[in-house]
């Protein structure tokens, strides 16, 4: 019975983790090119990792026994709790580096797994004529086509760069965390990182009880019925609170501002090589080189395998090329022309009206038409 209920769990557990990772979609089929450049970015993953695990570790691994010699001497001297840790640490190089290897091979191939649903969310939303995920002022069609021929160089360039980016990043922190916590722990003597912190704690628990603070003055005392509505209650304290607080978080908010550059570097180093996501804001995402060019990619995929269009070409080509009798779904307009003039007009216009109703991006093209025949102005609304 212990085996089965370790069983279940760990089914539960990989299940969640495969539908965080991926979710397939029934009957949605990736371009091949985009399946190309992704093989291509794992496959460079591969050859990277493969290089530094025989080529690259090795070398770590003398130098790091070069480093324990050369510290091996300053044991039993006045250098002797640096010279142990230096050792010791020149020891665990190793182990360092391939933790970075396989920790970053193993989130490059996460990023992968999540830009390839990102495209596949943004390319059905295009599907149904909802643009909004893409930034104003996409540009002309002609900088779209040339976006498009880079995307895929510079999807596979991006991966690459961000992985070894990534490599280097967990190394300096393994090390840092290694030299300056773990290591003097062990050996009891107190580091540099360990006394600044008993210097910095205080103003560190002192911002946690001024924001604690806030959030509860605001909920009880700020908002009408305990938060649920938003509208001021106790107008005068709230002012009163307003002036004092500003002096303390003109404190905090220095800070929080550092905290705010450290969560942009790493935000920024794990969506470096993911061109779906553009590390600049809302209003400038077009100044950023490889976002422009995953849009244009979405923009040039979104025009030619549209799935409308794709039935209508399909359907148009097996009744030009066809020269057989009426076959339901495939002859259709071949079957109609056989029929009255009225009863085929009035047969088209149910079509393109269904046609209309169920692809919602079609409607801004046809409404022209409808102006310019009827002048008359039609608002023309697309589903959220």
């Amino acid at each position: 019975m212990v085996t089965s209920y370790q069983d279940n769990h760990v089914t539960k557990i990989w299940k969640w983790f495969k539908s965080c990772l991926y979710k397939p979609i029934p009957g949605f089929k990736y371009s091949t090119r985009i399946m190309s450049t992704f093989i291509m970015s794992v496959t460079a993953i591969y050859m990277i990792t493969t290089a530094e695990l025989f080529v690259l570790l090795p070398i770590v691994v003398y130098v790091g026994l070069g480093i324990s010699d050369l510290f091996s001497n300053f044991i039993d001297t006045e250098y002797d709790d640096v010279g142990r840790i230096w050792v010791e640490m020149g020891m665990r190089l190793r182990g360092m580096m391939v933790s970075a290897v396989v920790l970053g091979a193993f989130i490059s191939i996460v990023l992968i797994l999540r830009t390839l649903t990102a495209y596949r969310k943004h390319l059905l939303m295009m599907y149904r004529g909802d643009m909004s995920f893409l930034p104003p002022g996409r540009g002309s069609p002609q900088s779209a086509m040339v976006c498009c021929l880079k995307y895929s160089g510079y999807q596979v360039g991006f991966f690459v760069w961000a992985f070894i980016i990534m490599q280097l990043t967990i190394v300096v922190f393994i090390v840092v965390v290694f030299y300056q916590i773990i290591l003097p722990v062990k050996h009891k003597v107190v580091s540099k990182f360990i006394s600044n912190f008993n210097l910095i704690w205080p103003a560190g628990a002192f911002g946690g009880v001024v924001y604690l603070s806030q959030i509860v003055l605001s909920h009880w005392l700020f908002l009408q019925d305990k938060g649920k509505v938003l509208g001021i209650d106790n107008r005068r304290l709230f002012h009163v609170g307003s002036y004092f607080l500003m002096f303390y978080n003109i404190v905090l908010g220095i800070f929080t501002c550092i905290s705010r550059l450290l969560r942009s570097l790493v935000f920024g180093l794990i969506f470096l090589g993911r061109l779906d996501h553009s590390t600049l804001p809302r209003n400038y995402e077009m100044l950023d080189p490889g976002y422009r060019a995953y849009v244009g990619f979405l923009r040039v995929e979104e025009a030619h395998c549209h799935p409308v269009m794709v039935t209508f070409c399909r359907l148009l080509q097996h009744e030009v090329h066809s020269d057989t009798d009426y076959r339901p779904g495939v002859n259709v307009i071949m079957a109609m022309r056989r029929r009255k003039p009225s009863m085929a007009r009035s047969r088209l216009r149910w079509l393109v009206a269904y046609t209309m109703i169920r692809n919602p991006s079609l409607q801004i093209r046809r409404a022209p038409m409808i102006i310019q025949r009827t002048g008359e102005n039609i608002d023309v609304k697309f589903p959220r």
